[in-house]
């Protein structure tokens, strides 16, 4: 299943207001939009939040990996974008 299958398929599903969506990814971008993101290394839980929250921290794993890809600029913009969506009240 390509990645934009998958993500069509579980954006148009997931309507449900509590659900639950484990998916190891090894593409950054497919994840950036998530609610959570839960970051293991050999098998230890190093992080767990919202990618954008994640990308604010100077000492965090999951911004080194965002570094690291080669698509740094895009996916804070849309690891901001996924989480001003989840915001009650516009913070800027």
């Amino acid at each position: 299943m390509s990645i934009q299958l998958f993500s069509q398929v579980f954006s148009s599903s997931l309507l449900v207001v509590e659900s639950i969506l484990i998916v190891v990814a090894h593409r950054l971008r497919s994840i950036i939009d998530f609610d959570k993101v839960l970051v293991l290394d050999a098998g230890q839980v190093k992080e767990y939040d919202h990618p954008h929250l994640l990308l604010q921290k100077q000492d965090s794993v999951f911004k080194g990996m965002v570094e690291q890809s080669g698509e740094m600029e895009i996916l804070v913009e849309l690891a901001r974008a996924a989480w001003k969506k989840t915001l009650l009240v516009d913070v800027e």
